[in-house]
């Protein structure tokens, strides 16, 4: 929501309450009870729902996938952020959920009778980041020469992100090229780092200090020279289009919607997604 905030500055206003939106725009299913979302459309709100991936039930109370297809039965229009995401949920959105109360069926569908997801208006938007920030050209760590540096990001403790993997290619690149430095940047327990993260080949690492900004994690993307990024189901990872941006390479694994944004002529600039997100508030 940061970027699209900065994206949208000059066009939109950003409210906190329901009551003063003229759009409910819902950045993931999960976030809010039902019982708000009904309200705001009780108030003749437009509510706009974007979605990335399938929620887990187990992260939230056992309710993500039914709040899922709940909003986007509800929703004037559903954002998907890739084709992948798309393709993944429209199975889920477009099933029969049994748990679904009469009042909910009454209230998303009226006394009519129901009406299929195919007939809701969607679209894809992609994120985007902040180009003139994420840049190959700019203040970058020290580096030796002839040494080849690699980064694992980890903000979060979705297994998805497949740490444990990452470390794994590390390991294995380092028995190929012995020339080679691990930067790790985000939040890691003590017990991995008195560990040595596991490595016992003697891998070099270092752990970066966290960055507090845009800046200074662009400033740590330049450091490196290859981001490592095995994760299974992500719709569109602000840190590949980051480190993308920033002239990395990208060791991935080619799931989700990471093909997709890595394609040649891909717009990853805030003003594209900005751009596409004020013409769908405009329209709606």
């Amino acid at each position: 929501m940061r970027n699209l905030r900065y994206a949208l500055k000059d066009k939109v206003e950003f409210v906190d309450s329901a009551d003063e939106c003229d759009i409910y725009f819902l950045s993931g299913a999960t976030m809010v009870e039902r019982d708000e979302v009904k309200q705001a459309q009780k108030n003749g709100k437009k509510f706009i729902l974007r979605v990335d991936n399938t929620p887990r039930n187990s992260r939230n109370r056992n309710s993500g996938t039914s709040r899922l297809y709940d909003y986007a039965q509800m929703a004037d229009w559903v954002v998907f952020q890739s084709h992948w995401a798309k393709d993944k949920i429209m199975p889920l959105v477009n099933a029969e959920v049994k748990e679904i109360s009469n009042e909910y069926n009454e209230f998303i569908y009226g006394k009519d009778g129901k009406k299929t997801f195919e007939e809701k208006r969607s679209s894809i938007i992609y994120n985007g980041v902040n180009t003139n920030v994420f840049k190959p050209d700019g203040v970058s760590l020290s580096k030796k020469e002839d040494v080849r540096y690699y980064m694992i990001n980890r903000f979060n403790r979705d297994n998805n992100k497949r740490l444990e993997e990452a470390l794994d290619i590390y390991t294995d690149i380092y028995r190929e090229n012995k020339n080679v430095m691990l930067r790790l940047i985000g939040h890691f327990s003590s017990k991995l780092i008195d560990g040595h993260f596991d490595f016992y080949l003697g891998e070099p690492w270092e752990v970066l200090n966290v960055a507090e900004t845009q800046e200074d994690m662009a400033i740590a993307y330049r450091s490196c020279d290859e981001l490592i990024y095995p994760s299974y189901s992500d719709a569109c990872p602000n840190v590949v289009l980051e480190a993308d941006a920033c002239g990395l390479e990208i060791n991935h694994h080619g799931h989700g919607g990471i093909p997709e944004i890595l394609a040649e002529d891909f717009d990853k600039s805030l003003t594209r997604m900005g751009d596409e997100y004020y013409n769908l508030f405009k329209t709606l």
